[in-house]
């Protein structure tokens, strides 16, 4: 919220095999919405590992002035990570279905006690175009983080950032297995809901419930890893991948 970051805007992921718990409260008072459930939710940490990319990060220090901008040193300075980048993709990265190479600087307004991140839109500087597209950049990053633009101010690269990613394999393309369970076990439980008591409370596994259809909470959803509390708010869908997603009733 201090940086011009709305958690609205974004989507709450619950990890953990209690995340099932009190993910949903947790949105309501957020107001974040919808609420993500992978199906290896237990494991995220260890499953995010497993199929996560492999990544670097490498930079460089080479304080520059955007108004006395050296676009030949910039480019041997961009040169080197990128040799650095393209070493690791032939490295670590052997074999990868493919990799990614981005670049960004960390700069301030001159003299500032603080350097922010800022991506370049292209990996050389060939015009005074790309100069001024950097400094408008900043501006811009500046503005949407702490609500202050002083074009009147010079621009001051510190640090030079270089980031590959090689993927070694196609994520979307993979799919949990099917749940195992006790499918049909269903019925209710007598389970406590604020504002509501205790109530006789629907019980489904997550392998029954129908792909792409929302339920209505008050509910628990069962799976081999957690279990989810749905409250008299909110309901909940499966989804293609076997996750569950919960949205606010209208």
């Amino acid at each position: 919220l201090n940086q011009g970051i709305d958690p609205r805007q974004g989507l709450l992921i619950g990890g953990g095999g209690g995340g099932g718990l009190y993910c949903t409260g947790i949105a309501h008072r957020l107001g974040c919405w919808p609420v993500l459930i992978p199906s290896a939710s237990a494991a995220l940490s260890a499953t995010g590992a497993m199929l996560s990319d492999l990544r670097a990060t490498y930079t460089a220090t080479e304080l520059m002035s955007a108004r006395v901008f050296d676009r030949e040193r910039a480019n041997a300075v961009l040169d080197g990570l990128h040799a650095q980048c393209r070493e690791f993709c032939d490295g670590p990265g052997a074999g990868s279905i493919r990799s990614e190479i981005s670049f960004s600087v960390e700069a301030r307004y001159q003299e500032q006690v603080w350097e922010i991140e800022v991506p370049l839109a292209r990996p050389e500087f060939s015009s005074d175009e790309d100069i001024t597209a950097l400094v408008e950049s900043f501006h811009d990053t500046h503005d949407a983080l702490f609500a202050v633009r002083d074009t009147g101010s010079d621009v001051e690269v510190l640090t030079w950032v270089a980031h590959v990613s090689c993927a070694l394999q196609d994520a979307d393309a993979l799919k949990p297995p099917s749940a195992p369970g006790r499918s049909g076990a269903g019925g209710t439980r007598r389970a406590y809901f604020p504002g509501q008591g205790v109530i006789d409370t629907p019980v489904y596994q997550v392998q029954d419930l129908e792909t792409g259809r929302r339920y209505p909470g008050p509910l628990l959803v069962e799976s081999p890893v957690t279990t989810l509390v749905v409250d008299a708010r909110s309901e909940v869908a499966r989804s293609a991948n076997e996750s569950l997603l919960i949205y606010p009733l209208e």
